[in-house]
């Protein structure tokens, strides 16, 4: 514990990950119940961390949201982005050096990589801190994403054991801060192909939510299939639009609760 907690705020958590030490707002449901609970993993944030970053206010509404339907809720910020921005060098900034240097291709690759690596790692953290605390049930977690993390989410469910579910919002897409056009799933097709393989395998009741105004809807509709010829389960919302932009379709996990909450 790393501040005091007042009534109805977040206790802030330090989760130790490999090499690095994170932060994370843990959010308990009113009572001293054993409760369900939730993971969730953030997308790519902007650059410069955590300057630039208006994340924080939006997941602590996401926490105040499940916390009130009874779930203790864990945001951990992986390496480089917000609460954690010491600690080591974030995704987004590794994949925009790896693009600005060595172009798309190269980045896709090491975006496949740190899907596989150290964001897996600090996804595993967040997961093995939530199991570990004595309020929690660790036999009823399950894992919520946005974006980026909506991908990691997918392959956090595909590795780890006794995950009651999986939410992804806007899973697959995901927009680089420096490029005005997001990441294409037609093109990239080693994030598309790590991506099917996992949903393919997946045992975990999976639900994948999109805004109609997303960037695109098609990952949804790819990885459901996949899930379905699989062994798992899976359902698609496709929401009305959120806002008017594809970047607010995008962001409907924070400005979209009256829809999906």
């Amino acid at each position: 514990m790393l501040a005091p907690v007042f009534a109805g705020q977040p206790e802030i958590v330090a989760v130790r990950s490999v090499g690095v030490e994170l932060h994370g707002l843990l959010w308990y449901p009113p009572g001293n119940q054993h409760a369900p609970a939730i993971l969730f993993n953030h997308g790519l944030g902007c650059l410069p961390q955590p300057e630039c970053d208006d994340r924080e206010p939006k997941i602590r509404q996401l926490g105040e949201l499940f916390s009130r339907h009874g779930y203790a809720f864990l945001a951990v910020f992986r390496r480089g982005e917000g609460l954690s921005a010491g600690a080591g060098r974030s995704a987004g900034e590794q994949l925009e050096m790896e693009r600005s240097r060595h172009g798309s291709r190269d980045a896709d690759r090491l975006q496949v990589h740190l899907l596989e690596s150290e964001q897996l790692d600090d996804a595993r953290a967040g997961l093995t801190c939530l199991r570990g605390l004595p309020r929690v049930d660790a036999d009823r977690i399950a894992v919520v994403g946005h974006s980026f993390g909506g991908s990691l989410s997918l392959v956090l469910a595909e590795r780890v054991w006794n995950l009651r579910a999986l939410v992804g919002f806007s899973a697959g897409p995901q927009k680089l801060t420096r490029f005005p056009v997001p990441q294409n799933w037609n093109l990239d097709l080693r994030l598309r192909d790590l991506l099917t393989g996992v949903a393919q395998r997946l045992r975990v009741p999976t639900l994948l939510v999109y805004a109609s105004n997303d960037y695109t809807v098609q990952p949804g509709k790819t990885l459901c299939d996949a899930t379905r010829r699989g062994v798992g389960s899976c359902e698609l919302a496709i929401l009305p639009a959120n806002g008017t932009t594809l970047e607010e379709g995008h962001d409907l996990v924070y400005s979209g609760s009256d829809s999906w909450g």
